[in-house]
């Protein structure tokens, strides 16, 4: 998954090892984010699925370094 801004300044990645489908799941993902002087980088961050709405959004939570993502899935 990637995410930007408009002006492509502030962005996201996200690189799952499965997709996330189902509440309660636990994944692993490479996340990388717009720092202030240069990427945050968390490899191999562990993420719980704590919602799956109907419209496609899943909510991640990463409990190791509080790191919480809200993604769509587009079909």
């Amino acid at each position: 998954f990637r995410v930007y801004d408009d002006r492509l300044a502030d962005w996201f990645t996200l690189r799952c090892n499965e997709i996330p489908t189902q509440e309660g799941q636990s994944i692993t993902a490479d996340v990388t984010w717009t720092g202030e002087r240069s990427p945050k980088v968390f490899n191999e961050e562990p993420f719980t699925v704590r919602k799956v709405s109907e419209d496609g959004r899943v909510w991640l939570w990463s409990s190791k370094n509080k790191i919480g993502i809200i993604i769509k899935h587009i079909q």
